[in-house]
């Protein structure tokens, strides 16, 4: 099974639901089973990505 480069980012989180979504030139969409959970430049690195991955199922623990 072949993996994108996007999904090689994500790395354990693309196993939990999250996806990246190029939208523009310059815009990466972070997406938890289809909602938007942030926004990304070119310049985003691999740690910011699975830092706001990490930080969104944070919110959600909070949420029970």
């Amino acid at each position: 099974m072949a993996i994108n480069m996007l999904e090689a980012v994500l790395g354990e989180y693309a196993e939990l639901g999250f996806t990246l979504e190029e939208e523009a030139d310059h815009i990466t969409e972070l997406r938890f089973k289809e909602r938007l959970v942030e926004y990304f430049t070119q310049s985003a690195t691999v740690e910011n990505i699975r830092k706001a991955c990490q930080k969104y199922i944070d919110s959600l623990k909070g949420e029970k």
